[in-house]
């Protein structure tokens, strides 16, 4: 957030809110946030857990090299947001399988982001 683009304002009527400090070009970024939590989600088929495509989660699918979870060929060399998770898995010695029920979801997925 630039402090130098809005002032933030408060008032009964309307609470909080923020007050542009010049004029700002369409498209102009004024503030950004990370976000709070990535994964999949619930009741969710095999993905990539780090881009979210579809992938095939067999034994001879992509996979992460480190634990050994789904990733899709484009992300095997790459891992910015499953890293997190991919290091709990090998501490923990979890190993992904493929085990989808009638609908075709993973539930194993669902312990990432429930």
């Amino acid at each position: 957030m630039s402090k130098d683009l809005f002032t933030v304002l408060e008032s009964p009527e309307l609470g909080r809110y923020g007050v542009a400090r010049r004029n700002l070009r369409a498209g102009e970024i004024i503030f950004e946030e990370q976000v709070f939590a990535i994964g999949p989600k619930a009741s969710t088929s095999p993905l990539c857990l780090e881009c979210a495509s579809p992938v095939d989660g067999g034994a001879d699918g992509p996979k992460c090299p480190k634990c050994g979870w789904p990733l899709c060929g484009e992300c095997v060399g790459s891992v910015v947001y499953h890293k997190g998770e991919c290091e709990l898995f090998v501490q923990h010695k979890v190993k992904f399988q493929n085990q989808q029920n009638s609908d075709g979801c993973c539930a194993q997925l669902d312990c990432i982001t429930p």
